[in-house]
């Protein structure tokens, strides 16, 4: 099947399908709750998760183009957290490293994809990593952004507008 990360559904499950498959993750909606969103799982994620867990951003995104042909750049982004060891500089920068480790396992699964014709409009040359946290107050991780292109459909339904016949 062909992922169309255009596709909120399809991102979301596209993701978590990762978290769910990733050794070091292996997220499951009951015991093991290690994926979740930014602004809506995030707020109470910390209560529930040990070890650490890929956060996902909602894309926004920005139009370009014409009347003639548009196009679509969804700008996406993901994290891996974990809380360190302890509040010390060594441990905070060895879990930073340990998440980076990921994220890059995460970018390559997604070129894999890509290359394997099962990930529409994934390009690596797009990602843009940085370090994450504190969030929470006690997680650190890795985050990363990239942006997907597709074409975009602006046309109008005149059946919504009363002064268009």
């Amino acid at each position: 099947m062909l992922t169309n990360l255009a596709s909120l559904t399809e991102y979301t499950a596209y993701f978590k399908n990762l978290a769910v498959n990733h050794a070091d993750i292996l997220h499951d909606d009951t015991t093991n709750v290690r994926f979740g969103y930014f602004d809506y799982l995030g707020k109470k994620i910390s209560s529930k998760v040990k070890g650490l867990c890929l956060m996902l951003d909602y894309p926004e995104s920005d139009m370009r183009g014409n009347n003639e042909g548009t196009l679509e750049d969804l700008h996406c982004g993901f994290a891996i957290f974990k809380q360190p060891a302890s509040d010390s500089r060594a441990d905070i920068e060895t879990t930073i490293e340990e998440c980076k480790v990921i994220v890059r396992q995460i970018l390559a699964r997604m070129a894999h994809d890509y290359r394997a014709g099962t990930l529409e409009e994934f390009r690596l040359e797009t990602v843009k990593l940085y370090k994450a946290g504190p969030w929470k107050n006690a997680w650190y991780g890795y985050r990363a952004e990239f942006t997907v292109s597709t074409p975009a459909r602006v046309f109008i339904d005149n059946s919504k507008w009363n002064d268009i016949t």
